[in-house]
């Protein structure tokens, strides 16, 4: 009984304390949210926000765990609007009894984490830095500070997950710090202590366009030396790597109200080359256990001075290794007489005064040597660079000694001997009195096939030659697949395109026998319905500023071949100009002007095409579009003179989307032959009028104009003439092929059939041999499976009734006293001649329809079965 008791006591109590625990955060998290504030405002000049705080008891107990969540840091002016911190989570962690503690009383800060924190570090033009946001505190009497709501009694901080970026303006120099993950431990409430620390990151540093190191991976396992009264941190047992390089720190770093006092050494503890090796990220390095090294290489420096708002410390960096190798087991060739003497040097402290001294960076792989040397200076200024390349490499060989990955194999020998002199205000003004080049570089027999294609590309000569202005390539001579290539030129500004991101200003000449397009693009990839089929356009480079003047026996695209191609490509802003573009094509000539351009989401071109003595049913083959124009092509045969202006949008593959074309076509048909069996539309009029044969229709010298917008192709009405039938054209089709079109065909009644002939015959009045008889037919449906429709039947009957009318009028004009026997006669109905007119209407209208449809019967006989329909279908 007493155990039950016991243990009901306990669970009791459990529950209760647990029910405190739980309870507890809702008493006193806002009391802790107002300290938090409170704490920020008055100790920070910026806007500080966060989106909640939670407080638990259970989670940290005995301690209690504040968490703020989504923190940020927003700075005032000059900086004002710029956010200087991002916190995801920040977790403080305090006694229990800290939250019983009376208004005024600190709280003491026993642990802080933060948790994807990012800092945005910014030093301006003026001088001005975007984080010291800290107010001064005000001294009490007695020459203590204040007591403020957060008192800071660390034993541990972490942060993990973090970025840093800081950006110098004035000397245009940018330190990136990604992935790092940090924390520390000690006892830090005494005046010392020691802090061990661990740290890691990816670390990006440049000045300028000069990128010193890129996303290198940096350890740091230090223990600290903490002097608070002198505000000093001394290094001592440490172990850094930077990628796989070991370095060793001496010294001590101060802090002083003018900056930061450091005094530092560092050397990398051993001496062999594999060390060197260790500083190229591990990616590229592959496996060290897997090299073989001789000679030593040497890393060390010194770091004294002031880290201010004027001046930084001076340094002294060397890197240094001499008649060293190396040779991967798994390969088979080494790496020999490597020779690096490198020195990076600032005496003043003043960082424009930084200058780096490549003495020499040497190797030799079999026989082939090779040689660099650079000196730089003013590194953050107007930088002054002197360099020097001389040397030969086997191309062969380099997959041959080091670990490279390639899809395939390289080979040519690539030769160089450049010195260069200059300074980067000369070349970003192409001030050429201030630049110093010469020498040349040759790259022979280079086979290489490049990503995506199916074909190799064969450099069999190149050959470049330096000068102060430029550099001229005086031989280009390769193959890739069918397509031959020889090429010269002059490129005006190949420092400043390299070194300053200027545009590449040039004048190239090429020469081709044969140039497929398909050998130098990449082929398109088939999707599947899975697959985004969103492809961003290809872009026209934006850095290209050239002038191509190209010339070519044969060009082949797609089913077309272009014979005799010349003419002058101009590339700048992303827009590429055709100028006087002339070609052998279709049996005729072809020359265009246009252009096409990238510089918008969706890329645009507009074009202007003469074409002279073409053959008709090749370019309709030949030319998709032609097809969508002038579909009635297809049945013609012959020559023609054109002219094709037209604008729109391009595809991903550069191909016209049809419906957003624009744009006018004339055509001036020199000769033609329709063949009408090859249209199913002329093929249905042609089987309804049997006075028309359309394969005798002369086609020459006839006009056709044309214009086309939003998918819809409207034709200028035009004239035709078969014999003396005029023929009038109108309408328009789109597209998707629909058709709308109407032919006017003006028939001399004398095709209208034999009985109309005769009864024309029997007609006095002057001008009736001249009557003619408007036929329209109507084309509808679809091209393929066109409507075709015609008034003919309608035409014809009133003719008839028009003929019979002037004949009565004649008759009766003459007086004759049996004119109804006589027109009785005529139409075959009567049996006796009466010499008085006919008595009654009845009479007159019955020989009128009889004689209607004998001409209508006689004029449709060749059909196969005769019907009262106008409309035929196919």
């Amino acid at each position: 009984m007493k155990l039950k008791k016991i243990l009901k006591i306990v669970a009791i109590s459990l529950a209760i304390i647990i029910a405190v625990l739980a309870v507890t955060p809702y008493l006193f998290k806002d009391k802790l949210v107002a300290i938090v504030k409170k704490s920020l405002n008055e100790n920070l000049n910026a806007v500080v926000d966060f989106e909640s705080v939670d407080l638990s008891l259970l989670r940290s107990f005995p301690q209690a765990n504040l968490t703020i969540n989504k923190m940020t840091v927003v700075n005032l002016e000059p900086f004002k609007g710029d956010t200087l911190a991002k916190v995801e989570t920040t977790a403080l962690r305090m006694s229990i009894k800290e939250l019983f503690k009376g208004e005024g009383e600190a709280i003491a800060i026993n642990s802080i984490s933060l948790d994807d924190a990012h800092l945005n570090l910014i030093s301006n033009l003026e001088g001005f830095v975007n984080y010291d946001i800290v107010k001064e505190t005000e001294q009490q009497a007695d020459g203590k500070e204040e007591s403020a709501g957060l008192n800071i009694a660390l034993e541990r901080y972490e942060i993990s997950n973090s970025r840093i970026s800081y950006l110098d303006q004035e000397s245009n120099m940018l330190l990136n710090i990604t992935d790092f993950q940090h924390n520390g431990s000690g006892n830090l409430t005494g005046d010392t202590s020691e802090l061990d620390t661990n740290s890691e990151a990816l670390v990006s540093f440049g000045i300028g366009e000069s990128q010193y190191l890129k996303n290198n991976k940096v350890k740091l396992k230090a223990l600290l030396g903490i002097d608070f009264e002198s505000s000093t941190y001394t290094f001592k047992e440490n172990t850094g790597y930077i990628n796989a390089l070991p370095i060793e720190l001496n010294g001590y770093v101060q802090l002083q109200d003018e900056g930061q006092f450091i005094d530092l050494t560092f050397r990398n503890p051993s001496s062999s080359f594999k060390d060197f090796l260790a500083i190229i990220p591990e990616a590229y390095a592959k496996n060290l256990n897997d090299v073989e090294t001789t000679g030593d290489f040497k890393v060390n420096g010194a770091i004294k001075g002031l880290n201010g708002d004027e001046t930084v410390p001076a340094f002294n960096i060397n890197m240094a290794s001499n008649n060293a190798s190396f040779k991967y087991y798994s390969l088979t060739k080494s790496v020999e007489d490597i020779t690096i003497d490198v020195n990076v040097v600032n005496e003043s402290g003043i960082l424009a005064d930084t200058y780096v001294d490549v003495n020499a960076f040497n190797f030799r792989i079999d026989q082939d040597k090779f040689n660099a040397e650079a000196h730089l200076k003013s590194l953050t200024e107007n930088m002054l660079v002197d360099a020097k390349l001389n040397g030969k490499i086997n191309l062969a060989n380099l997959s041959k000694v080091y670990p490279i990955d390639l899809d395939q194999e390289l080979s040519g020998i690539l030769t160089a001997d450049i010195n260069s002199s200059f300074d980067m205000n000369a070349v970003n003004n192409n001030d050429y009195q201030r630049i110093k080049s010469s020498g040349f570089m040759g790259l022979t027999n280079m086979v290489y096939l490049p990503e995506g294609f199916t074909s190799t590309l064969n450099i069999k000569n190149a050959a470049l030659t330096f000068n102060p202005s430029s550099v001229n390539i005086s031989s280009f001579d390769a193959v890739i697949g069918e397509t031959d290539i020889k090429a010269n030129g002059t490129i005006n500004n190949f420092l400043g395109f390299f070194l300053s991101e200027q545009d590449l200003k040039g004048v190239f000449n090429i020469d081709s026998n044969k140039f497929v397009v398909s050998d130098v693009l990449v082929p398109e990839t088939e999707t599947g319905s899975d697959v985004n089929t969103n492809v961003e356009p290809t872009k026209i480079p934006g850095f290209l500023d050239c002038t191509i003047n190209a010339k070519a026996n044969f060009v082949v695209y797609d089913n077309l071949t272009l014979e005799n191609v010349s003419g002058q490509l101009v590339i700048k802003d992303q827009k590429a100009t055709l100028n006087n573009m002339t070609s052998s094509l279709f049996d005729g000539l072809i020359a265009f002007n246009g252009s096409i351009s990238t510089a918008s989401e969706v890329p645009v071109f507009d074009m202007d095409l003469n074409l002279q003595n073409i053959d008709i049913s090749k370019s309709f083959v030949g030319l998709e579009l032609l097809q969508n124009l002038a579909p009635i092509a297809k049945a013609l045969t012959g020559k023609l003179n054109s002219s094709l202006k037209l604008s729109g949008d391009l595809s991903s593959d550069f191909t016209p989307n049809l419906r957003s074309l624009t744009g006018n076509f004339l055509a001036n048909i020199l000769t033609a032959n329709l063949n009408v069996k090859d249209n199913n539309a002329l093929s249905l009029i042609d089987n309804q009028l049997k006075f028309l044969d359309f394969d005798k229709l002369n086609l020459k010298d006839s006009k056709i104009d044309m214009n086309f917008k939003d998918g819809i192709v409207n034709i200028r009405p035009f004239n035709l003439k078969y014999q003396d039938i005029d023929i009038n054209f109108t309408g328009g089709h789109s597209f998707r092929n629909a058709l709308d079109y109407k032919a006017t065909f003006n028939v001399p009644a004398k095709y209208l059939g034999s009985e109309i002939a005769s009864l024309m015959a029997q007609l006095k009045s002057s001008g009736t041999e001249n009557i003619t008889v408007p036929v329209v037919a109507s084309f509808t449906g679809e091209l393929l499976k066109p409507k075709v429709s015609t008034d003919l039947v309608s035409s014809v009957s009133n003719l008839t009734k028009q003929l019979v009318e002037i004949k009565k009028q004649e008759l009766l004009s003459d007086g004759k006293t049996k004119a109804g026997d006589i027109i009785s006669g005529i139409f075959g109905n009567t049996t006796k001649p009466n010499d008085s007119l006919p008595k009654t209407d009845s009479t007159k209208t019955n020989n009128v329809e009889s004689a209607v449809k004998d001409v209508l019967g006689g004029l449709l006989k060749k059909k196969k079965k005769p019907t009262a329909k106008d409309t035929i279908s196919n």
